[in-house]
């Protein structure tokens, strides 16, 4: 009978417009109410096929941190009862809110990394339907703007800047030599520009980590090139390779983050990358570290700025310090229990 009544609703709130989709919202969360629930209970709702993926781990770095009886969920079906909702992204949270009206009324809140440039019109439903969750952690000050447009009040926003861990990412103190980029492999790191770059800097050497670059077309290009190193290392390793960069390399056209950013910095690398994300947000430019315009695609641009980070003497790592997950746990925590008063 619920997996009936979860296809009905589902069926139902798929195809309304989200001019219309507020109204049978309401009226379809009467017949959904929930079992009673573990007081202090916290479900983090991840995708089926999140695992591995940056979000998880966002989500088990935060679970270890906070006090809720907390569990993860990860299935596509309804979800489990709980007090509390932590959605890692915000599609995740549309699809349970049409199988399950009722979350209208439980407190569910969303982080929200980005968008992408075009949006379908089931992704521009999905920012519009965060106008219903209780709160929308955003992971950098752009968002704000993005969301507005989408009806979401300023009051629900709360800027949640990405964190790392500064026990384990410190300043080895050795000699460092390379310009490292720390980045699976996605259009939208733009590769092309990456190898332009490497090409054009014969005198300079780069290290690239990150997993499937052996995908791209021109993966051969790549690695035939004599100044660039490539390593798929486990998270743990990642500390000593960001110890051998002096400068760390973004050339992302878009980012939520990238959390690679704040880890490289308690390293005391140089950040020289583009203005998405909350670069912005973490970086001064000229401060500790050089931001680009998003647009830049002149590698003899791009080459100068490296050339001034290599010549700086910026110790990054205390200026990011409140990036940790403590920080960011406790910030989230605090706004989840300021809810209960």
């Amino acid at each position: 009978m619920r997996r009936l009544r979860q296809k009905i609703f589902r069926r139902i709130l798929s195809v309304l417009p989200l001019s219309t989709y507020s109204y049978f919202l309401s009226f379809l969360s009467f017949f959904d109410r929930d079992k009673e629930f573990n007081k202090n209970s916290l479900t983090f709702v991840l995708g089926p096929n999140a695992g591995g993926w940056i979000l998880e781990a966002i989500c088990r770095e935060l679970m270890v941190r906070m006090s809720f009886n907390s569990t993860i969920f990860s299935g596509p079906d309804s979800l489990p009862n709980s007090e509390h909702y932590f959605f890692s992204h915000y599609s995740l949270f549309l699809h349970h809110l049409n199988l399950k009206p009722s979350l209208i009324t439980k407190k569910c809140y969303v982080f929200f990394t980005h968008t992408n440039p075009e949006l379908t019109k089931l992704e521009k439903k999905g920012l519009g339907a965060l106008r219903f969750c209780h709160t929308v952690f955003i992971m950098n000050s752009k968002s704000s703007q993005v969301l507005s447009e989408y009806g979401v009040a300023e009051d629900r926003l709360v800027l949640a800047v990405g964190a790392a861990d500064p026990e384990m990412f410190t300043d080895k103190n050795v000699e460092r030599r390379y310009i490292g980029l720390s980045q699976a492999f996605y259009e939208r790191k733009n590769p092309e520009l990456i190898l332009e770059l490497i090409k054009s800097c014969p005198e300079l050497e780069f290290l690239i980590l990150g997993r499937n670059w052996n995908l791209w077309t021109k993966f051969d290009d790549l690695i035939s090139l004599k100044n660039v190193r490539l390593e798929s290392p486990k998270y743990t390793e990642y500390p000593a390779y960001y110890n051998q960069m002096k400068v760390f390399l973004s050339l992302s056209k878009i980012e939520g983050g990238p959390i690679p950013l704040i880890e490289s910095m308690f390293c005391n690398t140089v950040p020289v990358v583009t203005n998405t994300g909350f670069a912005s947000d973490v970086i001064k430019d000229g401060y500790n570290g050089f931001l680009l315009p998003v647009e830049i695609n002149d590698v003899q641009k791009i080459k100068a700025i490296i050339f001034k980070a290599l010549e700086s003497d910026f110790k990054t790592r205390e200026s990011v310090l409140q990036y940790s997950w403590d920080n960011l746990s406790a910030l989230i925590e605090a706004r989840m229990k300021a809810s209960n008063e």
